[in-house]
């Protein structure tokens, strides 16, 4: 993938999600327009009703007053091609309803001098609020119908005199007194109410608009977080399979992750092994959020286990130290080093009712040592766990190799026998430089089990600082701990049986609001 490619397919998907959304924005302005236009003419003969004689203002003013809104509404559907692209489609309702709004403030001044138009107010401002939900615009509207509301009924008496003389009297001086302020407390109530109205309906729009979908996977519920990005547990629209997706966890423009999360996906569709988790499908969601989809898989990780459990059985830690091994080892005749071997990667599940499966996860920090990973680790970079770091890996990546996973397989099966990783340590750094320079206790001297001396030898040598002291192929591991005499041997059996007495609960799911795919929020 180069530099430029990820920058420009992302960008594109945005743009492209920008572009539908304006176009949805500029036809529910044109639908504005449209029910304006059929409202307007359906609504004379009532508001002739309603309206009855003129009560002050002559009846001249009538047929503008009414006409106006049609006009106006027509006006807007004349203008939209003319504007579009130029100025955002909820800016152009804010004038056009405002036009409405002071309109029927000013026919209500000429012919029901002491009546508050609160009806049609409220209509022309839900109106924005259900079809433009642009929380800022229809604050805009709200305040012009505030300031309106106060002003029009103002201007009118000014310069209308047949409207002046209706509130010459002193009784009605008092009561003008009282109408404009009740007028404008109308207008700020209905003002309010519609943009609380506009908020939780633009709050829905972007729950809509949050991925409940990715691809042909329907989301329900978040599972945790990876190492590069965020799992959530997901069903295919069709077969219904339960898929945990997994979602890139980055800032925008964050082009290195977005390859080395890419990688991932391109690492671990390449590798077949049972033990290795499978992934299904990867894509992109419609502004260029990257994701995949992988097997979902219920048990428990090797951290989990220790923690609730405590230190694992010689036996079933030599049963299940051989599967990870198997799994290594064909990732390293693939020419990729995983570098992040620890116990929460290691994952304990039953398959195909098999007990103890283990499943080897999170290859977001591999790195093929043939071929290239130019751009992606930079020279002096320092990846993986404290608690289980090569020494190696503080000379920087390019020194990692296949040794690398096999020291950090042996900080594994020492953590399985005492519990403890291998070097506690009070902060990270203390950690890795106890890996680089102090010589590990041998694991019989802090386990509480017993640990026979074969199992504590091919740990301790796992764990030797120099890679060509190690065991150098996870295929040599493989074959000491098949050769290591632990009795009695751990079996499926024995397996299903822990399984049968240590139920282990599905996840909870948290809730979905995190994935929101960025871009999808309308920029108003």
């Amino acid at each position: 993938m180069t530099e430029h490619g990820g920058d420009s397919r992302t960008k594109s998907a945005i743009q492209s999600y920008d572009a539908e959304l304006q176009e949805l924005m500029w036809t529910r302005t044109r639908l504005i327009c449209l029910i304006g236009v059929v409202v307007s003419a359906a609504a004379v003969p009532a508001t002739l009703y309603l309206e009855g004689d003129p009560v002050a203002g002559p009846g001249t003013y009538r047929a503008w007053g009414l006409s106006l809104h049609a006009v106006s509404f027509l006006l807007g559907l004349v203008l939209i091609p003319v504007l579009r692209g130029r100025v955002s489609a909820a800016w152009l309702v804010v004038p056009l309803l405002g036009l409405n709004i002071t309109t029927i403030l000013a026919r209500s001044a000429l012919f029901q001098p002491d009546a508050t138009p609160d009806l049609g107010m409220a209509i022309l401002l839900f109106m924005h609020a259900a079809f433009l939900p642009s929380y800022r615009s229809q604050i805009a509207l709200s305040v012009f119908a505030v300031v309106a509301a106060g002003l029009v009924p103002t201007v009118v008496t000014a310069i209308e005199p047949s409207v002046a003389a209706f509130w010459q009297s002193d009784a009605a001086r008092t009561e003008l007194g009282r109408h404009i302020p009740n007028q404008i407390l109308g207008a700020v109530f209905l003002g309010g109410l519609s943009i609380v109205a506009s908020r939780t309906l633009y709050t829905l729009g972007r729950s809509a608009h949050r991925v409940k979908r990715l691809g042909s996977y329907v989301v329900e519920g978040k599972i945790g977080s990876g190492g590069m990005g965020d799992v959530y547990l997901a069903r295919h629209s069709m077969i219904r399979r339960p898929t945990a997706v997994k979602v890139l966890r980055s800032e925008p423009g964050d082009r290195e992750a977005l390859e080395r999360f890419e990688r991932e996906v391109q690492v671990s569709a390449a590798l077949t092994h049972p033990n290795t988790v499978r992934v299904f499908d990867f894509g992109r969601a419609a502004d260029g959020t990257f994701y995949y989809a992988m097997e979902y898989l219920l048990g428990l990780d090797l951290q989990q286990m220790i923690d609730r459990h405590g230190p694992v059985d010689p036996a079933r830690t030599v049963f299940i130290m051989k599967q990870a091994c198997a799994s290594l080892a064909e990732a390293h005749r693939h020419g990729v080093v995983h570098r992040d071997i620890k116990p929460s990667n290691v994952f304990l599940t039953t398959q195909g009712g098999l007990h103890d499966f283990v499943k080897v996860l999170d290859f977001g920090l591999a790195k093929r040592v043939t071929g290239s990973d130019a751009g992606l680790t930079k020279a002096g970079a320092v990846f993986g766990t404290p608690a289980c770091f090569a020494p190696e890996g503080l000379m920087g990546v390019e020194q990692l190799d296949s040794r690398a996973d096999v020291y950090t397989l042996g900080c594994v099966l020492y953590w399985m026998l005492v519990g403890e990783p291998v070097f506690p340590g009070i902060n990270a750094m203390e950690v890795i430089m106890d890996h680089v320079k102090k010589t590990p206790e041998p694991p019989q001297g802090r386990a509480i089990v017993n640990v026979p001396d074969s199992l504590a030898r091919i740990a301790l040598k796992c764990l030797e600082k120099d890679p060509r002291d190690r065991y150098q192929t996870c295929e040599e591991l493989l074959a000491a701990l098949d050769t290591a005499p632990v009795l009695p041997a751990w079996n499926l059996e024995k397996a299903r049986a822990w399984w049968e007495t240590h139920t282990v609960e599905p996840p909870a799911l948290e809730t979905t609001d995190e994935l929101e795919i960025r871009g999808r929020v309308s920029r108003r």
